[in-house]
């Protein structure tokens, strides 16, 4: 029992350590505590405890990381957001909750101006050169949005906004200003 009870104390302690350092999923602190050689009951116990007291909370932790993807300097999209909650193990429900809840009422339309966000920069570094063929710019950049997790409907129009100088976003903005 006192040996149960060092290695409750001491998982309880390297788990408030990786909380210290970010945010963890229940799933992700799991994984990184059996890593460490704690047994899977302890884990358990100590993660239970930190989830009564509001320490972890995947739900929470999945809205932030997607609020911060959003709005961060390197914005995704939704099979990205989704791919990398995943990667963190938050469950597959919780994740879509909180995309949906980033993307809120704006929809495709704010997916749209996180797309051309992302692709602004990329689209000037790609077209700086003056002897770059046009056809490349387009696909670069089709990729790098796509590889971001953007759907290629929003990928095409973001392109095609760009190539034609129409990229002037929407209806928005006050999503940008908060």
């Amino acid at each position: 029992m006192h040996v149960e009870g060092d290695a409750l104390a001491a998982c309880r302690d390297r788990a408030l350590l990786l909380l210290g350092q970010r945010a963890h999923s229940a799933g992700e602190l799991m994984v990184k505590l059996l890593r460490k050689g704690f047994p899977r009951q302890v884990n358990e116990e100590v993660i239970r405890d930190l989830n009564r007291v509001g320490l972890v909370d995947d739900a929470a932790f999945a809205a932030a990381f997607c609020e911060e993807r959003l709005r961060g300097s390197r914005p995704l999209g939704r099979m990205r957001l989704q791919a990398e909650l995943r990667r963190r193990q938050v469950d597959s429900a919780i994740a879509t909750h909180a995309i949906e809840e980033a993307f809120g009422k704006g929809g495709e339309d704010l997916e749209y101006d996180v797309a051309l966000r992302a692709g602004r920069g990329k689209w000037r570094s790609l077209t700086r050169s003056a002897g770059r063929d046009p056809a490349k710019a387009r696909d670069s950049l089709y990729r790098f949005l796509a590889g971001r997790g953007f759907a290629g409907n929003i990928c095409r129009r973001v392109v095609d906004s760009l190539q034609a100088g129409t990229e002037h976003s929407d209806e928005n903005r006050e999503f940008w200003s908060v």
